[in-house]
């Protein structure tokens, strides 16, 4: 346990604090053999939970506070890492703990007009490891005056975090063998998620000829792609220890690990994350012809970075569809830009549709991918986790 207005620790004092609170002297009389019992069982306890975890996330990075009224101010903050996942923030205000928050924004509310306030923030685990709070304390003042409420922050329309099967929300599974798609526990919004496994053979699954796939893909209609249509989009996706990454060689392997797949029978998708022996790049198509491969014309790449795996990518999408030179992509990794595009995102007199992917060249072995956090908004602020630059 740690006190307000101390920096977090990493130690299971928790449980001698628990029994130092609620014991006397007759605790430790001779013969009280329940009490003592007790006593040992919750030590042991406190041993073997250090003993599984006792890695600390990071520090969570460059907080930012606004106030949004007389009375009122937001907070955002970039995610920590932790190599079990982060469960959560500690909110202090006035270096004494205020709140915890889920994400990676969130509100203090209540405050008086015209003060100033210091706010930082922590991470922890499910084991209760807490980071260091933010270094240097963030000062905000509220205005002195009433204010007009903020504009809204926007409308989620569709939503899925796989809380009871990887084909629930109208995702529809194409595998060599049904229920190829699993749930996992690693998870990054609720407590469970999509996990896609190949296993060696699994080819010539609606169309992928000697490539191997598990795909979970949504209707044309569900993914509301169409000519004119303005969106937002966010996705969480990881590469557990399963994961292959396409190796180098004379023969060029890859690997599509997400895509919004055009409507037609025939060529490149409109919008997908390619897995290449060097990284991940973007890969953008549209217009009057179909683009087959990345020397067409038409195609478009930008780089996003290396594979690593068992960690978060957090990617945000803003899209406007289109087979004209309006149409533009606006890509966020982790809330850093990636793809910023500007031309055709449609073919003509096609949608598109969204698809989780895992379809990879053959590896000789099983090949997993998780995906978890699907979300459509109306705006950033409606499916963003964190900040977007």
């Amino acid at each position: 346990m740690y006190q307000a207005g101390q920096t977090p620790t990493t130690n299971n004092s928790n449980a001698y604090t628990a029994i130092d609170r609620h014991s006397d002297i007759k605790f430790f009389a001779p013969g009280n053999i329940a009490r003592r019992l007790i006593l040992l069982a919750l030590l042991a306890n406190a041993g073997v939970a250090s003993a599984a975890d006792t890695q600390a996330p990071s520090v969570p990075r460059e907080l930012k506070a606004v106030a949004a009224s007389s009375s009122q101010l937001d907070l955002r903050w970039y995610a920590s890492s932790d190599n079990q996942g982060v469960a959560g923030y500690t909110v202090y205000l006035n270096d004494r703990s205020y709140k915890r928050a889920g994400g990676t924004m969130t509100s203090i509310t209540g405050l008086q007009p015209g003060t100033t306030y210091k706010v930082r923030v922590s991470a922890y685990d499910a084991a209760m490891n807490h980071s260091a709070w933010t270094a240097t304390p963030v000062s905000v003042k509220t205005s002195s005056t009433t204010t007009a409420p903020p504009p809204p922050a926007g409308t989620t329309t569709f939503r899925c975090s796989f809380s009871s099967s990887p084909r629930e929300c109208g995702f529809g599974e194409q595998s060599k063998v049904a229920g190829r798609a699993t749930l996992t526990s690693v998870a990054r919004d609720g407590g469970t998620a999509a996990l896609l496994r190949t296993q060696p053979g699994d080819n010539n699954v609606f169309g992928s000829g000697v490539y191997e796939r598990d795909d979970l893909s949504l209707t044309q209609s569900s993914t509301g792609c169409s000519q004119g249509q303005t969106q937002w989009w966010a996705h969480s996706m990881r590469f557990p220890n399963e994961y292959v990454i396409p190796p180098s060689g004379s023969a060029w392997h890859w690997g599509i690990v997400f895509d919004f797949h055009h409507t037609g029978p025939t060529g490149q998708a409109n919008l997908q994350i390619v897995s290449t022996p060097t990284g991940l790049v973007f890969w953008v198509a549209g217009g009057a012809t179909v683009v087959t491969g990345p020397s067409s014309p038409g195609h478009f790449a930008a780089p996003i970075g290396p594979v690593v795996k068992n960690t978060w990518y957090d990617f945000v999408y803003n899209v406007h569809w289109s087979s004209g030179s309006d149409g533009y992509i606006k890509g966020w990794l982790n809330g850093v830009l990636k793809l910023n595009y500007k031309g055709p995102t449609l073919y003509t007199g096609q949608g598109c549709y969204l698809k989780l992917a895992n379809y990879h060249t053959a590896m000789g072995v099983p090949v997993s991918i998780i995906h978890d956090r699907i979300v459509r908004g109306t705006s950033a602020a409606a499916v963003a986790l964190q900040p977007l630059q």
